[in-house]
């Protein structure tokens, strides 16, 4: 029995130190990623709004939409939930019509910011965005596709405009959505 005691500790021994070296706290190398982050901080907080989208030719759609966005892994992250609703003229019944949901991160190799993006309608996409002296903006990934889409957010105060555009020729651009939000609290 004092024999299996011993080769058991010894084995517990060899485990630890053998596992020590990987459990170990790796380096904190955030700086870059949290440091540009910053840039994008004054996003963070809820929001409400109303805005609007065209859902074909002269089809314009009234909302209501909130967006929350919220620091994530010590500020390296920003998740961005958007929810909109729109009332169904004929029954007053409000349905979802807009559920989003985004990941904002900074790439420190590439020096680029990242829109990771889902959709309830099952659309996603991995986007570039690029800071303006406004806010931001993006075009979603069209590849293999003759239009483009892009979005520009512009955040001044407690105030976020967004507007989507389309185009067929990268040239000349129609607006397909707008929505003005204010911010109801900082918090994320």
């Amino acid at each position: 029995m004092r024999a299996r005691a011993i080769v058991a500790a010894l084995v517990l021994s060899a485990t630890a130190a053998v596992m020590s070296p990987a459990m170990a706290q790796r380096p904190d190398t955030s700086g870059p990623q949290k440091e540009a982050m910053q840039k994008v901080a004054h996003w963070i907080g809820e929001w409400e709004g109303t805005g609007w989208s065209m859902r074909g030719p002269g089809q314009k759609e009234e909302f209501k939409v909130t967006e929350s966005v919220q620091p994530k892994l010590g500020g390296m992250l920003l998740l961005v939930q958007g929810l909109g609703k729109s009332k169904d003229t004929s029954t007053g019944a409000e349905t979802v019509e807009h559920d989003a949901l985004a990941v904002v991160s900074f790439d420190p190799k590439e020096g680029k910011y990242r829109f990771r993006h889902y959709t309830m309608q099952g659309a996603s996409g991995d986007d570039e965005i690029v800071l303006t002296e406004k806010g931001m903006n993006w075009e979603l990934k069209t590849e293999g596709q003759p239009f483009r889409i892009r979005f520009t957010i512009e955040i001044q105060g407690d105030t976020w405009h967004e507007f989507g555009e389309f185009s067929r020729d990268g040239q000349t651009w129609m607006r397909t959505m707008e929505m003005t939000l204010q911010r109801v609290s900082k918090k994320g």
